[in-house]
């Protein structure tokens, strides 16, 4: 627009004008988060659950076939020994 008579438009202006409150806006927010919230990673390891509870029937079945296959691990792993 020249400076002639056409002045811009009011939305325009006012993006003009409220620009560096509204990025003083957003890092105060950013620096109150951080340091209000506290960080996933401790969320996370302060309220871990395990992925499957200790009754389900997989987690049973897994079990069990450690204890007739003799092996500690949930590999699948058995030997089978025929007489």
């Amino acid at each position: 627009m020249s400076a002639h008579g056409n002045p811009r438009p009011a939305y325009m202006r006012w993006v003009r004008r409220l620009a560096w409150p509204l990025i003083i806006f957003w890092l105060l927010l950013t620096v109150g988060l951080n340091v209000l919230v506290p960080p996933i990673e401790s969320v996370a390891r302060d309220h871990a659950v395990t992925m499957s509870p200790q009754d389900a029937p997989s987690l049973i079945a897994a079990k069990h076939i450690g204890k007739t296959c003799g092996s500690s691990g949930s590999r699948g792993e058995c030997d089978l020994q025929s007489s």
